[in-house]
């Protein structure tokens, strides 16, 4: 069931069907009292090719604190192999002013080996982040 959701949601441009799920993500988010939400970044080229990016699409007061530098195939389209080998594709977006006290959310829509969050993580710390949770909508 999940599997048609995402299709339909991420590939076939049903951004509506984000409200499905948006309630109960901020009921899990503010349970976790975080100061910040960050949604997984997508490259703006597939942001432009979608029209949306499908984590923002399932929260409500989020920043932009995560840009995604690299552009490359989806990653429901990589091996497990890829996936965990794949370079750091997350920079610190610098233009925002958060301070690094802060507790920060990173959100994303799908977990399937964890390397996204785990390079979210790294680049969140790398940058001084230290009180970091995640929440993701479903396991692969």
């Amino acid at each position: 069931m999940m599997r048609k959701f995402f299709q339909c949601y991420k590939f076939m441009g049903g951004y509506h069907f984000a409200e499905i799920f948006r309630k109960e993500m901020m009921l899990h988010i503010r349970q976790l009292k975080p100061d910040v939400i960050v949604p997984i970044p997508v490259h703006d080229r597939t942001f432009n090719e979608r029209g949306f990016n499908q984590v923002e699409g399932l929260l409500v007061g989020y920043t932009r604190l995560l840009k995604k530098t690299e552009a490359n195939k989806a990653q429901s389209l990589k091996t497990r192999a890829e996936r965990l080998n794949l370079e750091n594709p997350f920079k610190i977006n610098l233009d925002l002013n958060v301070q690094n006290n802060v507790k920060i959310c990173i959100v994303d829509d799908v977990y399937t080996t964890g390397a996204t969050l785990h390079h979210a993580y790294n680049s969140l710390y790398t940058a001084g982040y230290t009180n970091v949770c995640s929440l993701t909508l479903a396991r692969a």
